[in-house]
């Protein structure tokens, strides 16, 4: 991104590694032997990425992603960046350890199919979350404001 020039790029769409390595919950783990994550891949990390870094080097990482896009995006361009909520020391994350200063317009809520819950004192996860983070001059295309934000 970084040898890309300012305002050259109309919209960014994007899902990142959720680092869900570095868990304090019931996450996937190396060792996983029974469910979704058995034989997994991932289990293993990505082949660039370990999905397993400090929390706070993570977020760290993820800001400056978004920074940079949104010195790449238009006057008139958007982010949609999702990224899962989720339970960390008992407690959630709704990530503004990322999100910070950017300025999020709306939250969006991806309702999606299953999921996978490897703790018992937490319902099942069937939804994420969808951040717009756009420049001052966007606006959705004419008539997709009469979609609701689920």
């Amino acid at each position: 991104m970084g040898q890309l020039p300012n305002n050259s790029i109309d919209l960014v769409v994007t899902s990142p590694p959720y680092n869900l390595k570095n868990s304090t919950g019931n996450g996937m783990s190396a060792n996983t032997k029974s469910g979704k994550w058995a034989g997994n891949p991932l289990q293993n990390g990505y082949s660039h990425y370990s999905d397993n870094i400090p929390a706070d080097e993570y977020a760290d990482w993820q800001y400056k992603c978004l920074k940079e896009m949104y010195r790449l995006i238009k006057d008139d361009g958007a982010i949609f960046y999702n990224h899962k909520w989720r339970v960390q020391d008992g407690l959630i994350q709704d990530r503004k350890d990322i999100i910070r200063d950017l300025p999020v317009r709306q939250i969006i809520i991806w309702r999606r199919k299953g999921g996978i819950n490897f703790n018992p004192g937490y319902f099942l996860p069937t939804y994420e979350v969808i951040y717009l983070i756009p420049k001052p001059k966007f606006k959705l295309a004419q008539k997709a404001n009469a979609f609701g934000d689920v």
